[in-house]
């Protein structure tokens, strides 16, 4: 066996992999200046998202974003999240529950075919100048009325309540606290008692839900529904006299007509089994004639709120300020030969409502219920003769007055006939 022996002498120098540790320190280089003209980075909101209390993460929004966008945003996130846990819960509960959802969410939102984005919002528009309209003739009974016809739109949920189909009416106040529609006040409000916030927050909500209203509607819409709609934005008062209470028959046949023939045959001593069957498919029907005859759809609704403005608050207006003397609105009813009524009586802006009892007389005829419809000179050889033809609003009854000397004598002959026959 050999042993190596260690030598003692000083050790020698040995190669380094890193020669130049130790060596004299060189500058880093600094990094690359930005080019002239590169703006500074964008600041940025960031707004927590959270699910059922879980926060998931954050929307980056740059500073300056529209908040109304980002409400808007933000608020499809929800409705998103909403959906995705309403679809959990019911399959929770079976795939049938899965399917009535899918049919109602279909029958009450896949309606408005044809109907563009531009379209609904100008007919959502439109609706909400009506409603303000009618404020401004009515006031706070008009509002309250026209909330009544709205929020009157629902239907019923698991819990026996009454929910309103629009969710822009269903987020409305109730009507002020205090307000009565009292028939010893002139205008029914108890204006004395009620709350002037809460007056000015139900009248500016509700004119906020008007174009809402008309966006389920349309949503829900078949397309005689959306024909309807159409020719209301564009009525005259003499068509919107069909949207008027009571002015629409919606069901063919009158239902106690089958409740009657149900009673005949269920209260046989011994029917037969044809009989039996008979009068119960009656009593069934009988009974869905009465829903269906007493139900008002959303575009009807939409139409008597119209009817109500343009024409049952107008002739209000136009009575009482024939009343104190004050015409609203010349008539301007067309005669044969190519003039006017307002052409007899002269411009209504030169003349005051005692120099034309033309235009009085009408206003008055208006606020009865009845239209001017025909004023006209008589073809005879003699004197310069008139025929003045009025008619009623439901148009079931005209009166026509002939061969009077002046348009205005005839007119007013009408008037007393009208006001003895309203006696």
């Amino acid at each position: 066996m050999s042993l190596s022996k260690k030598s003692a002498g000083p050790r020698g120098p040995r190669r380094s992999h890193a020669p130049h540790r130790h060596g004299p320190a060189v500058a880093l280089a600094s990094p690359p200046a930005d080019p002239p003209g590169t703006p500074p980075p964008a600041e940025e909101r960031r707004v927590p998202l959270r699910l059922d209390g879980y926060h998931l993460g954050e929307l980056h929004v740059p500073v300056g974003t529209d908040p109304e966008l980002l409400a808007r945003a933000l608020r499809q996130l929800a409705l998103s999240s909403e959906w995705v846990q309403l679809g959990a819960e019911l399959a929770a509960l079976g795939p049938h529950r899965l399917a009535i959802a899918a049919r109602a969410a279909m029958a009450a939102a896949t309606g408005g075919r044809g109907v563009t984005a531009e379209d609904e919002a100008y007919i959502a528009q439109w609706f909400g100048g009506i409603v303000d309209e009618a404020i401004g003739a009515g006031g706070l009974p008009a509002a309250v009325a026209i909330w009544t016809v709205l929020a009157g739109d629902r239907h019923t949920d698991p819990a026996g309540g009454w929910a309103a189909r629009c969710p822009a009416v269903a987020e409305m106040p109730l009507p002020p606290r205090g307000f009565a529609f009292e028939p010893g006040e002139p205008d029914g409000s108890g204006a004395a008692s009620l709350d002037p916030d809460e007056v000015a927050e139900f009248l500016t909500k509700l004119r906020a839900a008007a174009p809402g209203y008309v966006r389920t509607a349309i949503a829900g819409a078949s397309d005689d529904d959306l024909r309807d709609l159409r020719e209301i934005t564009v009525a005259d008062a003499r068509a919107l006299e069909e949207f008027r209470p009571w002015g629409v028959d919606l069901v063919a046949d009158a239902p106690g007509e089958a409740l009657e023939d149900a009673r005949s045959m269920l209260i046989y001593r011994q029917p037969s089994s044809t009989e039996v069957c008979s009068g119960f498919a009656d009593w069934a029907r009988g009974f869905a004639g009465m829903v269906t005859e007493h139900a008002l759809s959303p575009v009807l609704r939409i139409g008597a709120i119209t009817w109500l403005a343009h024409v049952a608050l107008w002739a209000v207006a136009a009575g009482a300020s024939a009343a104190a003397g004050v015409a609203t609105q010349p008539l301007a009813e067309t005669a044969s030969d190519g003039t006017s009524s307002a052409d007899e009586a002269g411009a209504s802006h030169a003349c005051a409502p005692h120099v034309c009892p033309l235009v009085r007389h009408g206003i008055a005829l208006e606020a009865a219920g009845w239209y001017v419809v025909e004023v006209r000179p008589s073809s005879t050889d003699a004197l310069a003769l008139w025929r003045v033809t009025i008619e009623r609003y439901d148009q079931a009854m005209t009166m026509t007055v002939r061969d009077e000397a002046k348009p205005d004598d005839a007119i007013a002959d009408l008037l007393r006939y009208v006001q003895v026959d309203a006696r």
